[in-house]
């Protein structure tokens, strides 16, 4: 079994966009080239998906908004009283959709095995998203 599985996605992280539906009445998933490029980034897959409960800790480095940073010769350092924690759209049960979604199959078998979810969207310089999976034990 697994102790624990540290993953880390490089790049702004994604949010799960809703299903769309065409006149013709296919639905299909706008989301569905970002999650094969999600996918590819990952490195450590397993050869077989895992098959226990599944504890997932999610963190969201979310790219700073100009405004964060000073200007003139000062642009690279931040302002005083800026936010650490980003409170702005995508919602974060979004961000998690879309992990969930990618990871179905590859590391798990299926996303009904995640019993647990921690989640974090903070700001930061380096846009990333960090996943950590652990086996989460009956009690």
């Amino acid at each position: 079994m697994v102790d624990s599985l540290s993953l880390i996605i490089t790049g702004k992280p994604i949010a799960q966009k809703r299903h769309r539906h065409t006149k013709k009445g296919f639905t299909y998933d706008p989301s569905k080239l970002e999650k094969d490029d999600f996918i590819s980034k990952i490195e450590k897959k397993p050869k077989l998906p895992f098959n226990f409960n599944i504890h997932l800790q999610l963190y969201f480095y979310i790219p700073r908004p100009k405004n964060h940073f000073r200007t003139g010769k000062y642009s690279d350092q931040l302002k005083k009283g800026v936010p650490y924690y980003c409170k702005s759209r995508p919602d974060i049960d979004n961000y998690i959709k879309f992990v969930m979604d990618c990871l179905n199959g590859i590391m798990y078998k299926d996303d009904s095995q995640v019993v647990h979810v921690e989640a974090t969207k903070i700001y930061s310089t380096d846009p990333q998203t960090i996943i950590i999976i652990k086996e989460m034990i009956d009690v």
